[in-house]
């Protein structure tokens, strides 16, 4: 019988664009203010490539501070579903964050810029009327000698 598959899959195939966004923010220190500050832009995407989901963020991250040069910042997770708990879902993959300090200019060398990846386990459940909660821990080692060792990085989503 060649024609009863089925396949779970919201967009038809292999991969598929969940989410496409775009991320701005502005920082400012309490210790210095908006002088010292800097604004953060960039594309936020969410991908799927068969059971595995992605999310990819590439910022510029723009000092307001006189003299400074613009950095570049990334984040990277990939997760696997490997459950359920009754109304939770549980995935288990990996994250990867850094940056590069001073683009144009007088770049840091990139063992001076953190960067820092590790295991991470997410979990999903509904929060009712089409709300979704999404809280994840990571254990994250240091890649580079401007990274800390090890860090514990602990989220969580709100989505509507």
């Amino acid at each position: 019988d060649h024609g009863d598959h089925d396949h779970d899959d919201d967009h038809g195939g292999f991969f598929g664009l969940n989410a496409l966004g775009f991320y701005a923010a502005v920082e400012v220190p309490r210790e210095g203010g908006i002088d010292i500050g800097e604004i953060a832009v960039g594309p936020i995407a969410e991908l799927e490539f068969g059971p595995v989901e992605t999310v990819a963020n590439l910022f510029i991250e723009i000092p307001l501070e006189n003299g400074e040069d613009p950095g570049l910042a990334y984040a990277f997770s990939a997760a696997v579903p490997i459950g359920d708990l009754g109304p939770v879902e549980l995935a288990a993959g990996f994250e990867a964050f850094g940056g590069v300090e001073g683009l144009f200019g007088d770049s840091t060398p990139l063992g001076e810029n953190s960067h820092v990846i590790g295991p991470a386990i997410y979990t999903e459940f509904e929060a009712g009327e089409g709300q979704v909660i999404e809280p994840r821990l990571a254990i994250l080692l240091g890649l580079t000698d401007g990274a800390p060792d090890a860090a514990l990085s602990f989220n969580i989503e709100f989505k509507y």
